[in-house]
């Protein structure tokens, strides 16, 4: 069987010096066996934490220290001067909550602790807390004087008053009988009866044969317990005896948290390429650019040769009259369109659209206005919009709009996801309309403020 321990442990907290208060305090604990014996002079390991707010909460700090016990079981040890598990003892704010302290302990001074107690620090160490409170201004710290040698262990001090008796707990279950004790000292012999009469003495008979030895009889009730003598001086701890025999395993807690994930493998080697998709369909065609400049005029090439005189025959729409050709029934066939500009707006509301300069070349058959341009009845157009935006402030919405009757055409241009502020990015809308009477077809800007922005409306008529 393992043995078991119990731990006997006092606080001590460091009282306030003059000069700087250490970040450190000091802890003793007395280490006793199953029988009650000191563990003494022998290497245990610790591990002591400070919990913040009950004895399960918080550990705002965590050590490790290895040291012996002396000769009467006691190990006398410094909180702050160990092996750092985590946290930082120093930073500790003494007078924001309660705080308990936890030991843990491995009596063969390993770190399989199986020795555990935690208790609530009814003072906060005053010296520490002093340090951070902010109730008083402390003067400048004096210079360390030299450390002074270490003076022999004082004797022990008088035992403390005993404490008020706590409420009793619950009565635990009858333990095992004990051993049986020692017999006690015999008590006092009773006076001496009368003497009665003598008998007349009887002639001696011949010895008889010894019968044999009859059955023990029951045993007697056990006699009062005797009053405990005098312990005698404890003698030396003998040598350690065989470790028992492991005993049988416990059930397996519960399964603990899945850990973190490990780091990622190795790059496995590229597979082979699969085979080529089939193409996917055309995308939309791109607005058509702005017209080059026009090249220079080139020289005037040699004048040819007259030819013979044409015959001219009139025909559906065309006119002959005094050797001149013209167009009949009205209007010209060629069709309708529209280049123009965006206004660089920072307002809502239906945007500034003008002519690409000179309009009589970008502009023919619809009407442009200052915001809008006007559409004829019963005729196709192809409208499409394109941004190059350079620089905005958060996000942006344009909807194309028949203004006449308050309808919003084809897909939004948004821009600015989340409202984050953009720079360098491309939109384009594209739509077919027909409208059935003549409409205003207008640029709306629905949300945003400050942009800056190229743009271009392209209106063509389809024939």
């Amino acid at each position: 069987m393992k043995k078991l321990y119990t731990l006997i442990a006092a606080l001590f907290i460091t009282a306030i010096s003059l000069a700087q208060s250490p970040s450190k305090m000091s802890y003793q604990a007395m280490v006793r066996d199953i029988n009650n014996n000191l563990v003494s002079n022998q290497a245990v390991g610790m591990q002591i934490s400070i919990l913040q707010g009950s004895a399960t909460g918080t550990a705002m700090y965590v050590e490790t220290q290895n040291i012996n016990t002396n000769m009467n079981g006691l190990v006398t040890l410094e909180i702050g001067t160990g092996n750092v598990i985590s946290g930082d003892f120093s930073t500790i704010d003494w007078g924001a909550d309660t705080f308990f302290i936890k030991t843990e302990t491995d009596p063969t001074g390993g770190s399989n602790y199986t020795i555990t107690g935690t208790s609530q620090m009814l003072s906060v160490p005053y010296a520490l807390y002093a340090k951070t409170s902010g109730s008083s201004t402390p003067g400048p710290a004096g210079l360390d004087g030299v450390d002074g040698a270490t003076g022999p262990m004082g004797p022990q001090g008088a035992a403390g008053l005993d404490g008020a008796d706590g409420v009793d707990g619950a009565t635990g279950p009858m333990g095992p009988q004990g051993a049986v004790g020692l017999d006690g000292v015999d008590g006092l012999d009773g006076a001496t009866g009368p003497m009665g009469p003598q008998g007349a003495a009887g002639l001696d008979g011949a010895d008889g044969v010894d019968g044999a030895t009859g059955p023990m009889g029951p045993q007697g009730p056990a006699g009062l317990d005797g009053a405990d003598g005098v312990d005698g001086a404890t003698g030396p701890m003998g040598p350690q005896g065989p470790a028992g025999l492991d005993g049988a395993d416990g059930v397996d807690g519960a399964t603990g948290p899945m850990g973190p994930q490990g780091p990622a493998g190795l790059d496995g080697a590229d597979g082979v390429d699969g085979a080529t998709g089939p193409m996917g369909p055309q995308g939309a065609a791109g607005l058509d650019g702005v017209d080059g400049l026009d090249g220079a005029t080139g020289p005037t090439g040699a004048t040819g040769a007259t030819g013979p005189a044409g015959t001219y025959t009139a025909g559906t729409g065309i006119s002959i009259a005094s050797g001149v050709i013209s167009a009949t029934g009205g209007s010209s066939t060629a069709p309708e369109y529209a280049y123009a500009n965006i206004g660089n707006s920072s307002t809502l509301g239906a945007q500034t659209l003008s002519p690409m300069w000179p309009s009589a070349t970008y502009v023919n058959g619809v009407v442009m206005n200052s915001s809008s341009i006007t559409l004829h009845a019963n005729k196709m157009y192809e409208v499409s919009v394109a941004f190059y935006i350079y620089n905005a402030t958060g996000g942006h919405t344009y909807r194309l709009k028949d203004a006449t009757n308050s309808t919003y055409l084809a897909t939004e241009l948004y821009f600015g996801q989340g409202g984050s502020d953009v720079s360098y990015n491309i939109s384009t809308t594209s739509c077919l309309i027909k409208p059935t009477t003549d409409i205003n077809l207008e640029l709306e800007k629905t949300q945003g403020t400050d942009v800056n922005l190229i743009g271009k409306i392209v209106v063509k008529e389809i024939k």
